[in-house]
């Protein structure tokens, strides 16, 4: 390892909060699928199963480069922050 490279274990209060946040984020985005679905059906006025289909179309795409950008992305703090 390089000098002044260290890592540091979380505590459980750490991760438990990381945890609340995650899932606080994952409560919000499903409460807005929710709603959508009740915008679609009643203002386009597609059907429920229409609407479900729409949604897996747009989460599998099957774009060869989802996840190139995350990738590419340094995840060693090290390494990014020197020359």
């Amino acid at each position: 390892m390089a000098a002044g490279h260290y890592q540091q274990k979380l505590s459980f209060t750490e991760k438990a909060g990381y945890g609340f946040g995650e899932a606080t984020a994952n409560f919000v985005y499903q409460t807005m699928l929710f709603f959508q679905l009740g915008f679609d059906t009643d203002v386009f006025g597609i059907t429920a199963a229409a609407a479900g289909k729409l949604g897996s179309v747009d989460a599998n795409r099957g774009d060869l480069l989802l996840g190139w950008d995350a990738d590419q992305f340094p995840t060693d703090m090290y390494s990014a922050t020197q020359p």
